[in-house]
């Protein structure tokens, strides 16, 4: 479970940099989205297979305030790729210009568990 109280979270935003953000994105999305891409045609040749998406308590729509990427990501029937990535894209623009708070987005991003 995530830290909770206004004073762990602020401590935790500091310790944080874009770079992480960047990385943390770059591992748990665009990592896992390469992963499914590359595995695509293979699966394609089974009459059952498929993909099990695994998620930690920070995957959750659910605690997550910023109403124009909650509706994004909710709508499944217009979700795509490039929808998701212009959802990523907004959240480091908003990191980076320090807005996160502000602009309900989570606060804790939590660690990146990849290697290279």
């Amino acid at each position: 479970m995530p830290p909770a109280g206004d004073q762990v979270w602020n401590e935790i935003i500091t310790a944080q940099t874009y770079e992480l953000a960047e990385e943390c994105l770059k591992k748990n999305y665009y990592g896992i989205k390469r992963v499914v891409e590359a595995l695509a045609p293979c699966l394609r040749l089974s009459d059952s297979a498929s993909i099990v998406n695994v998620t930690s308590y920070l995957g959750v729509l659910q605690p997550l305030s910023n109403e124009w990427a909650k509706g994004v990501l909710s709508d499944i029937e217009s979700l795509t790729g490039e929808r998701v990535e212009e959802v990523l894209n907004e959240f480091l623009k908003d990191f980076k210009e320090g807005r996160m708070k502000s602009d309900g987005w989570p606060t804790y991003i939590g660690p990146t568990y990849a290697q290279g």
